[in-house]
């Protein structure tokens, strides 16, 4: 499917870095869904502890990566379509749990544990972004995995 060794890797569980530990565990709960999103068939990659799924599938363009509750399979969304962009959209996620200053510390070596190339450029686009509203915290996460999508696929203007 095109997924590297080191996503490989955290979706089987056998990266064990403290920044996956609640975010990124074996797919368990996804199994006993009744339902599963509409399209094409998936692999589920990951379970966060609160019963969300993240899984990827074939699309039109290569690979679309997507959440959804095991609770609403059916209420799913589309977080990216490259490796990098749906590492993007984690590293947000963990950026934002950061509550100690050796977490945020970690994070960089967190990153290269899964070959994620646009951490330091995240953290820095995050701090710099307006986080006010959910609706402006949801456009710098879609614009910022959006830039990290189109240049691993190749768009020098990203």
């Amino acid at each position: 499917m095109g997924i590297s060794t080191a996503v490989i890797e955290l979706a089987a569980g056998n990266n064990r870095r403290a920044a996956f530990d609640y975010y990124c565990t074996t797919p368990y709960m996804v199994y006993a869904c009744a339902d599963a999103p509409a399209g094409d068939p998936l692999v589920p990659m990951w379970e966060d502890r609160g019963g969300g799924v993240t899984a990827v599938r074939p699309a039109e363009t290569g690979l679309e990566f997507l959440e959804f509750s095991v609770e609403a399979p059916q209420e799913y969304r589309i977080v990216a379509r490259t490796e990098q962009g749906l590492l993007a959209h984690l590293f947000i996620t963990l950026y934002e749990a950061c509550d100690e200053p050796d977490a945020e510390a970690a994070l960089l070596e967190d990153a290269a544990s899964v070959g994620f190339l646009y951490c330091s450029e995240l953290v820095s686009a995050y701090d710099a972004a307006e986080h006010r509203t959910f609706e402006e915290h949801q456009s710098f996460v879609g614009a910022f995995v959006d830039s990290v999508d189109r240049r691993a696929l190749g768009d020098a203007s990203a």
